[in-house]
């Protein structure tokens, strides 16, 4: 039978992911992680100690500083080659874990100031600040990063103390030194302690920072149906920036799945090139719904605030989508399609078109996802996809690619693969980042490379999707990667990504053990010139689709055919150059083709109709 899995979007995401293959799919075991470092220390402390391809920077008391990828706690400025990444602290030297600090570098990334305090005990307790964000202000024309500031946005706890509920934000500014001047703000929407996880901090070239959060009842630990565009501006007379928070509330009506709401992912894009153009976008499932999945929901505003506008919701059943989603969705014949979006983050290009980088699912009929037994491992139908837009009316879909691997349980948490999007300065090129395993008997994520794709404005997809780690110092432990919104300009049409990622120890450690920080350094993806053709769907054609007899399918491979439910019908040899397979006698329907070739293994979904 049909295996289905009801998600609770929450807080984090269950993930099984399809099976198709990359180029640079090969077996990785778990690193030696006592080789990590350079110093033969399990746990560095003193920080930074520097490597061939990497920086050791801060610390944090434990894992619960990075563990989510709505928070954007690295960023890079191209007008003062200045890198910056916000995180919890040590209960050490006087400090609470609650308290946050910042890492910098001046250099480009080459060398680090640590431990930068930005938070320091509010109101006579604990600030117990947690998953922050920051970005930078950089003054028009200014080039000395002793007029920039760093602006951080969290969320904080009601009380200040261990037995305090979500429901405060805090929001900081401070100069970028050893030793900041700081302002901190603590406090919450409305006055009513349900503010809850400010997210998608962005800098404007104008000096306005943006931010979202939602509306959260710490009692009942439920969401309320209410969004906050939280805005801040830069006030030369006082030197620091001035919140209003929430600069405007959207109120949504909310689906329900037993206790829960169908509500996992907000964030913020701003314009590179015009800071009155915003988007906020809210990954969500309303009640109503026709789709009865959850999908992003967008306002924009094009003067600055003043003015928001929600856009026509993503119709997958419109032209020329639909047809693009049917290659990738898994249903049944007489069903709907139901792409079902789980992680999203966004960013904005140089024409203004917003991205909106996705995992996106099969959607069962009861709100779950499709999963099918293939082999030994249990697959939902899982793909990279980013949907672009400018109104609402020219929804678009570009595939990037497919994964093999779901989360896996460590400790208290899961590893999942945060999925972001970055840009250049300009926003001509768009670069998409997850981590992931790739292992012939393990489907979990256990020990995750920094995969990478990049897409260009004119050219769209650029380059193959890369595996940014394999065979470096970082190989198999990138988990909970932190990327840089920006990305660092090469000036060749390649780009270093600026990430940040936990050392943690998958086999031993536990989520409460002490986090040493490493930042990655000189990741480059290069473009591929002529464009890419995709590495998942290597060359593959099968026809005609759908089928009434026998399909071929081209590059005389094996093929092996299965059913939606996940049974093996049968297994047909590679012949010289196409593989037939006769179809005449199975029922109508939807069925897979497993299909080895020399690049790995590609899944095609085809029709029986006759």
């Amino acid at each position: 039978m049909r295996k289905y899995f009801i998600l609770l979007l929450v807080l984090g995401f269950s993930v099984s992911l399809n099976a198709q293959m990359h180029k640079t799919l090969k077996a990785v075991k778990a690193p030696d992680y006592q080789a990590i470092f350079d110093t033969g220390a399990s746990n560095p402390t003193t920080a930074p100690y520097l490597r061939e391809d990497g920086v050791f920077i801060g610390a944090s008391q434990n894992i619960y500083s990075i563990l989510l990828a709505g928070p954007h706690q690295v960023m890079y400025n191209s007008a003062l080659n200045t890198l910056v990444f916000t995180h919890r602290a040590l209960d050490a030297g006087g400090h609470d874990s609650g308290e946050l600090a910042y890492d910098f570098s001046t250099d480009g990334g080459d060398n680090w100031t640590t431990e930068a305090w930005i938070s320091q005990d509010a109101q006579g307790a604990d600030a117990e600040c947690r998953y922050p964000s920051i970005t930078i202000f950089n003054p028009s024309g200014n080039s000395d990063v002793a007029n920039a500031r760093i602006v951080a946005n969290g969320p904080s706890l009601i009380g200040y103390g261990a037995s305090a509920g979500w429901g405060y934000s805090f929001q900081t500014d401070a100069t970028i030194a050893a030793s900041p001047v700081t302002h901190e703000y603590y406090g919450s929407n409305n006055g009513d302690d349900t503010d809850f996880h400010p997210y998608g901090l962005e800098m404007g070239s104008d000096g306005t920072a943006w931010s979202a959060s939602t509306g959260y009842n710490s009692s009942t630990q439920t969401y309320l149906d209410n969004v906050y565009i939280n805005k801040a501006v830069y006030n030369s007379g006082t030197d620091q920036f001035d919140w209003t928070s929430p600069f405007y509330s959207i109120s949504m009506n909310l689906h329900y799945e037993g206790t829960d709401k169908l509500f996992n992912g907000w964030d913020v894009a701003v314009s590179p090139t015009d800071p009155n153009l915003v988007y906020v976008v809210v990954n969500c499932m309303e009640e109503g719904d026709t789709k009865q999945v959850p999908t992003p929901h967008v306002w924009k505003t094009t003067d600055g605030g003043t003015n928001w506008n929600e856009l026509p919701a993503i119709d997958f059943t419109a032209e020329p989508l639909a047809s693009d989603m049917d290659q990738y969705i898994i249903y049944n014949e007489g069903e709907t399609m139901k792409p079902h979006i789980v992680d999203i983050d966004a960013t904005v290009d140089a024409d203004g078109m917003l991205h909106v980088f996705s995992t996106v699912y099969s959607g069962a009929p009861d709100f779950g996802f499709i999963y099918t037994e293939v082999g030994d491992k249990t697959q939902s139908y899982m793909h990279y996809m980013d949907f672009t837009t400018t109104d609402g009316t020219d929804w678009a879909m570009t595939y990037i690619n497919d994964l093999e691997c779901e989360a896996a349980t460590w400790g208290d948490v899961k590893t999942y693969m945060h999925p972001q999007v970055a840009r250049n300065e300009s926003g001509t090129d768009i670069i998409y980042t997850w981590s992931e395993t790739f292992a012939d008997t393990d489907s979990l994520n256990t020990a995750p490379n920094m995969m990478a794709a990049m897409w260009n404005t004119t050219e769209g997809l650029t380059n193959d999707s890369i595996n940014m780690t394999d065979g470096t110092g970082a190989q198999g432990i990138a988990f909970f990667p932190q990327v840089s919104p920006v990305v660092i300009d090469n000036g060749d049409g390649s780009f270093e990504i600026p990430m940040v990622i936990p050392l943690i120890n998958f086999a031993t450690g536990t989520d409460m053990d002490q986090t040493n920080y490493l930042y990655l350094q000189d990741y480059v993806i290069p473009r591929t010139e002529g464009g890419v053709e995709t590495v998942s769907k290597p060359g593959v054609i099968v026809f005609p689709n759908p089928v009434a007899d026998k399909v071929s399918v081209s590059r005389g491979a094996k093929v092996e055919m299965y059913n939606i439910l996940g049974a093996k019908l049968l297994t047909v040899e590679g012949q010289k150059e196409v593989t037939e397979i006769n179809m005449s006698d199975y029922p109508n329907g939807t069925y897979l083709l497993k299909i080895y070739t020399d690049e790995g293994i590609v899944t095609k979904k085809i029709q029986k109709i006759k």
